[in-house]
């Protein structure tokens, strides 16, 4: 059954810019009462079509807090994260202990704040992962990990509360600030404003993984399967 978006209390954690800006727009036009969490209140939407609240993921009791002042909610979306491509000698420690916060430790602990919620309610939770969540990039280690940990959590989550629909958002390659620090050639790069349509499309089927653009899943499904040696020749050439 695919979910009416109309009048139904969403909250979008991370909808200040990218792909959570255009999101939050779809969902304010599609009729939702749209409550937007970020660090700073998103631009170029009308303040009186949603409401903000203020909200730092990394702060454990802030997100705890927040979670039990929106009840009830009919559906959670989550789509911060952090990303610092680089070789791995090159690792900053204090980057990878905010990333592992943003990324993994604060959609986990987001569950565990209302997925009996959720269940009860028979709404979703919708969490951005990435198609590098699929295979190991070069320069990507901790983020390429950290999506696979959100597939595998997702994956969980759902047998675990059967009732709640869980679903993994899995975009490949968007032009948004995060992607704006790769250097090497991104394939099928979609805008966040088609990107964010996909992701609506999903959500409302109901779609457990809402994996895009296809084209892309077979090219790194293919890489994944190919020997190290070839993977690391191929590297080289690059």
């Amino acid at each position: 059954m695919a979910i009416n978006f109309y009048q139904k209390k969403i909250w979008l954690i991370g909808g200040s810019r990218g792909m959570g800006l255009e999101l939050a727009r779809q969902l304010i036009s599609a009729g939702a009462a749209v409550t937007i969490s970020s660090r700073q209140p998103p631009k170029g939407i009308d303040k009186k079509t949603y409401r903000f609240v203020a909200l730092d993921v990394a702060d454990d009791k802030a997100l705890k807090k927040t979670c039990k002042d929106l009840q009830p909610l009919d559906g959670v979306i989550y789509m911060p994260a952090l990303y610092e491509p680089g070789p791995i000698v090159e690792i900053d420690e204090d980057f990878l202990a905010a990333m592992t916060k943003v990324n993994m430790q604060a959609p986990t602990m987001l569950a565990k704040y209302l997925a009996r919620h959720l269940e009860q309610r028979r709404g979703f939770l919708a969490i951005c992962g990435s198609q590098a969540g699929e295979v190991g990039l070069p320069l990507g280690q901790p983020y390429s990990a950290s999506k696979a940990y959100l597939k595998n959590f997702c994956q969980s989550l759902s047998v675990e509360h059967p009732g709640l629909t869980v679903q993994l958002i899995a975009p490949g390659f968007v032009k948004t600030d995060l992607t704006a620090k790769n250097k090497f050639a991104m394939p099928f790069v979609m805008t966040a404003e088609a990107a964010a349509a996909c992701i609506m499309r999903g959500i409302k089927r109901q779609k457990n993984i809402i994996i895009f653009p296809k084209r892309l899943t077979w090219i790194l499904k293919t890489w994944a399967i190919l020997p190290l040696a070839i993977k690391k020749l191929l590297w080289r050439k690059r």
